[in-house]
């Protein structure tokens, strides 16, 4: 019917305008895909950017107590205290890692102390100070020293002489001595963080007090 209506000419002249209408639509479709396309591309390179940065990020980690090498690390972004420890050459065969919490994510200015066997399993934050907002530092009583007596060997001290120090008092006291004759002496200072009862923060307090002979 449509012919009887449309010469040749016109025929001819619709079919041009349909192929043109045709192809105006698909080269706006290829774009709009390419458009697509190009925006991934460049939010996936932003993805790569940060992981890559993620990989190099490190932590200054201090490893103390019983393991093979004690000492500060690099230590990934990512990683746990069980990483912490591997990296100082893993726990001596009279070290107790257990008694940490050994996936707590590490953190930078960590400190984490392996204590020797026998040391209580149910006090794991007791072993990790993680800075000004760690385990220790937040459940603390310690307040800032005025201590100003003389220097005490923590092998030789009496209960009495420990109980002058800040913080410690004489139950802490009576547990340092008792620590010390069942241990045979205490090696170093940092070993009173095996005394039940004594974190980073009490520890840190005294430290400066104390020394071991």
């Amino acid at each position: 019917m449509l012919d009887s209506f449309l010469s040749r000419r016109e025929k001819i002249y619709l079919v041009v305008v349909i192929v043109i209408f045709l192809s105006g639509a698909t080269i706006r479709v290829l774009r709009g895909r390419h458009i697509i396309g190009a925006h991934s591309e460049v939010v996936e390179f932003n993805i790569s950017d940060s992981e890559e940065e993620h990989e190099h990020l490190v932590f200054n980690v201090q490893v103390e107590g019983f393991v093979n090498k004690p000492g500060i690390y690099e230590i990934p972004a990512g990683s746990r205290v069980k990483d912490a420890i591997e990296f100082a050459g893993g726990a001596l065969s009279n070290g107790e890692p257990r008694a940490l919490n050994l996936v707590l994510p590490v953190a930078e200015g960590m400190r984490i102390y392996v204590p020797e066997k026998g040391a209580p399993l149910d006090e794991p934050d007791r072993y990790i100070d993680i800075g000004p907002n760690g385990y220790e530092d937040a459940r603390s009583d310690v307040t800032v020293s005025s201590y100003q007596g003389p220097i005490i060997d923590i092998n030789k001290a009496t209960v009495e002489e420990l109980s002058s120090l800040p913080g410690i008092g004489d139950v802490l006291a009576g547990e340092i001595v008792r620590y010390r004759e069942n241990a045979g002496g205490f090696r170093s200072k940092s070993e009173l963080l095996n005394v039940k009862g004594i974190g980073y923060s009490k520890y840190d307090a005294i430290k400066e007090y104390i020394k071991c002979e």
